[in-house]
């Protein structure tokens, strides 16, 4: 089993380094342009690919497991999540630089 948590989380009222993600609409023009270009599309292909396969390969693991177990089984993961992030999350501080090697002791 793998249970993973945020270390760096730009929403959290704790952060105050982590600068939040700008969302595409909120970016200069020039972003958007980029972003809208073919040439991007075609850089972010194999990606866009990558994902689409994963996508198809839980949706063939959820169709065999069945949405109730899957359901439940990620309710379960989000939980022990939770749990962990509460139990281990707490303000950074003693840094070595910034918010990085934080929390050391």
């Amino acid at each position: 089993d793998i249970l993973h948590t945020s270390s760096k989380n730009s929403s959290s009222p704790s952060s105050k380094t982590v600068k939040r993600h700008v969302p595409l609409a909120e970016q200069p023009a020039s972003v958007q342009a980029l972003v809208a270009s073919d040439r991007f599309k075609n850089k972010m292909n194999i990606d866009n690919t990558l994902v689409h396969a994963a996508d198809q390969q839980l949706d063939q693991w959820i169709s065999t497991l069945g949405k109730t177990r899957i359901q439940s089984d990620v309710l379960n993961f989000r939980q022990w999540q939770q749990l962990a992030q509460n139990d281990c999350s707490e303000p950074a501080h003693d840094c070595y630089w910034m918010d990085n090697g934080c929390n050391i002791q």
